[in-house]
């Protein structure tokens, strides 16, 4: 799917340039693993331009970085850098030890979220 003016970007260590990367976008959807001790596989949703997110969903321990994303997205947000819509995705993860492989129940979520995202972007 081609869509004018959509980027995608991927990230897989340092998340302290996000405030970079959306700088000057109107909207940023984000996907990331969570990390809340419930059900592998399960789909959360956030308006983070809204509220802050529930740091026990993405804290550091998920992340191989200093900060984890609900802090990074805070210190975007005292920085006045968010952008004025961001919408974060999170798949609760199952086993977060380096190395580890997707599990079946996070690889069958991931379709979902590609869908939900699909609909957040392509206009009506």
């Amino acid at each position: 799917m081609q869509l004018p003016g959509l980027q995608i970007l991927e990230l897989d260590g340092d998340i302290t340039t996000l405030a970079e990367c959306w700088q000057g976008v109107p909207k940023v959807i984000v996907v990331d693993a969570a990390a809340s001790q419930g059900v592998a596989g399960t789909i959360f949703r956030f308006a983070a331009h809204a509220e802050p997110l529930p740091r026990k969903l993405f804290a550091t321990c998920c992340s191989c970085h200093a900060f984890g994303l609900a802090h990074q997205i805070e210190l975007a947000r005292t920085l006045k850098q968010l952008p004025p819509c961001l919408i974060v995705y999170g798949i609760e993860g199952k086993d977060f030890t380096l190395g580890s492989k997707l599990s079946p129940q996070v690889a069958e979520a991931v379709p979902e979220v590609i869908r939900r995202v699909l609909e957040e972007i392509t206009p009506v």
